[in-house]
């Protein structure tokens, strides 16, 4: 399987690191008298001899003799290693494919690199993205408006209590709901006047809606009062 490759792998690599040039090496325990005990492939990996070999095709190519092996223009066929037996002296001998493994370690060390990303910078709030001076004219404009509506209601105060000396002096039912309708028209002309446009629209319509409202009660008071 690709586990048993990959580890295949890692030890042909440990032994052309101290070979580079090729080395034999036997297939399994045998009876030859160059053979050293636990110095197989099978004994070193702990598989059997069909298992290497399917291991061993998935990144190199066997030839069955050296002739063959001389034969081919590119023994390698495209993978990583290539092994053929030496009829003659009855060993195994592996050869390296150089540039196919150089190619395949610096596709690895690009394919591991790690990942250079542009930091991404978190997302601000609204308030602490806006500069300085925007929170300066922020901040003017809101006090410009507050000041526009305590000046307004200061002047409908006055009105008021004007309006309210008069209902009490006259005593007159009819002169005091002639008085709030004149009272609710004013309040109406300064809250729709161009020096306090830029109040928000909530707080004029809020205000007029009030004045409507307190009209309204006081206009049923009085046409109750003159059953």
């Amino acid at each position: 399987g690709s586990e048993r490759a990959a580890i295949l792998f890692n030890r042909l690599e440990y032994w052309f690191k101290i070979k580079p040039d090729g080395f034999y090496k036997f297939l399994e325990p045998c009876q030859h008298r160059l053979y050293r005990q636990e110095d197989s492939w099978c004994s070193e990996l702990g598989i059997s001899r069909p298992t290497f070999n399917k291991a061993f095709d998935r990144i190199g190519t066997r030839y069955s003799s050296k002739s063959a092996f001389d034969s081919v223009h590119e023994p390698f066929k495209g993978k990583l290693y290539a092994s053929y037996y030496n009829r003659q002296n009855h060993l195994t001998h592996f050869v390296r494919n150089h540039d196919a493994v150089a190619a395949l370690f610096a596709q690895l060390s690009v394919e591991n690199a790690p990942q250079q990303t542009t930091p991404v910078a978190p997302i601000a709030k609204q308030s602490e993205n806006r500069s300085i001076s925007d929170h300066t004219v922020e901040k003017a404009a809101v006090v410009g408006i507050n000041k526009q509506v305590v000046d307004v209601h200061s002047q409908n105060e006055r009105n008021f209590r004007s309006c309210n000396e008069n209902i009490f002096r006259s005593r007159n039912e009819n002169f005091s709901l002639q008085t709030e309708r004149n009272f609710h028209s004013c309040n109406e002309r300064i809250f729709r006047s161009p020096y306090i446009q830029n109040i928000p629209t909530k707080v004029t319509s809020f205000s007029l809606e009030n004045e409507k409202a307190n009209f309204a009660k006081k206009e049923f008071s009085v046409s109750k009062k003159m059953r």
